[in-house]
């Protein structure tokens, strides 16, 4: 297994997240088959490379809605979704809530110390950094 490439996939996906990523385009650019490149992926990460994408782009979408007051329309469209209720019924799979209803009942954790954002997914050390980098920015 080949982890360099693995790391390497993460952060295409890290700085193309809001684009249409497909199978096909990371293995073309990677110079793997779409079949080897996603039995890669899911050995090393243990999730498919679509649900990566898709938690990737959730992650964002509720960074957005905590520290933004971005509409939700735009929200979803910032993150690669053409339809805000496609975005709405897939943050309502991720978060069991949609996305209004997340951002005003955690408000708290927006007037709240910055690092207490820190609760989403602390298995997921790739968000972790992302959140601590912007906190700092």
């Amino acid at each position: 297994m080949d982890y360099t490439s693995v790391s390497n996939i993460k952060k295409y996906i890290e700085k193309h997240f809001s684009e249409e990523i497909s199978l096909n385009l990371l293995a073309k650019e990677f110079g793997y088959s779409k079949y080897h490149l996603s039995r890669m992926f899911a050995e090393s990460t243990g999730k498919t490379l679509y649900a990566y994408i898709m938690e990737r782009r959730l992650f964002e979408a509720e960074w957005l809605l905590l520290n933004t007051d971005t509409p939700i329309i735009e929200i979803a469209q910032i993150i690669g979704y053409t339809s805000q209720q496609s975005f709405t019924k897939a943050f309502g799979q991720r978060f069991e809530c949609s996305p209004a209803s997340y951002r005003n009942n955690h408000y708290v954790m927006t007037v709240a110390p910055k690092v207490r954002q820190i609760h989403s997914q602390p298995h997921n050390p790739n968000t972790i950094i992302m959140r601590l980098e912007r906190m700092a920015a």
